[in-house]
């Protein structure tokens, strides 16, 4: 399957996709990490020290610490060696995104064997011509749910599982969801990155407050004994949340103000 089979994608939308893949498997990754149970080792931006030496080793340039390794040449790697040997520009939408994922988590011979075993042609984890086209003949949103299953049960088997296994397993839920939407056409979630102390945080008592205003909004009347209930979590905060539900408190006491009118109370 050529890049033109995957439907109507001119080279600058596909190149938008692509960037926007390097861009979420950068934040899944992050920054510098040395976990002595690690077998990758010092690793940062996803880049161990091994394949960054390497890669300068390839552009002539001279050895250095990965700590100092720069977004730029992060997202070079990523693109050259895990996402271009996996043949991400030839894989439908959604699925390039899972299949270029699990290439920079556990290498791209095991993120195509994988594949290669749902489309049953050899495993030889090699992208070629005959895996291409069995993954053109699949149900793109069957094969990203049996995929994403895969890498999965592939994580479950390592002996680091217990160390790392919450980490994994929240971002392979965080790929299918992202590859599903993809598959499907639809826009990726905004994600905001905020700096501490900025935004709200829902706390025990805004929770209580949101589950109480459905209670309301449901039967307005039931708003009279509830108001000194949400009062005080809405005074201690002035954040957007705190906006939102002070605002539905308005609603519903003019609901009552309406009902009690029509009622002739």
């Amino acid at each position: 399957m050529t890049p033109a089979a995957r439907g109507p994608f001119h080279e600058d939308e596909m190149r938008e996709n692509r960037e926007k893949v390097i861009a979420w498997i950068g934040m899944s990754e992050g920054g510098l990490v040395d976990h002595p149970k690690d077998p990758g080792g010092r690793t940062n931006k996803g880049i161990t020290q091994k394949t960054y030496d390497a890669w300068l080793r390839s552009k002539k340039r001279q050895s250095r610490a990965v700590d100092h390794i720069t977004k730029a040449e992060a997202d070079q790697i990523v693109a050259e060696q895990y996402l271009d040997t996996v043949k991400f520009d030839d894989l439908p939408a959604g699925l390039d995104y899972s299949v270029g994922d699990f290439s920079v988590n556990s290498g791209p011979s095991r993120a195509v064997k994988e594949l290669q075993k749902l489309v049953g042609t050899d495993q030889d984890g090699v992208m070629g011509a005959r895996t291409l086209a069995a993954v053109a003949r699949a149900d793109l949103a069957a094969l990203i749910r049996a995929y994403n299953d895969r890498r999965l049960a592939f994580l479950k088997s390592l002996r680091t599982w217990s160390t790392f296994g919450k980490g994994w397993a929240a971002r392979v839920q965080s790929v299918r969801d992202r590859s599903m939407g993809m598959a499907a056409g639809r826009a990726a979630p905004v994600i905001t990155v905020q700096k501490p102390g900025e935004g709200e945080k829902a706390t025990d008592d805004q929770i209580r407050t949101t589950n109480l205003l459905g209670k309301v909004l449901e039967d307005p009347i039931a708003l009279i004994p509830a108001v000194g209930t949400l009062v005080t979590p809405l005074a201690s905060s002035n954040g957007p949340l705190s906006w939102a539900l002070a605002g539905l408190i308005l609603m519903a006491g003019a609901f009552v103000a309406i009902r009690a009118l029509k009622r002739g109370v």
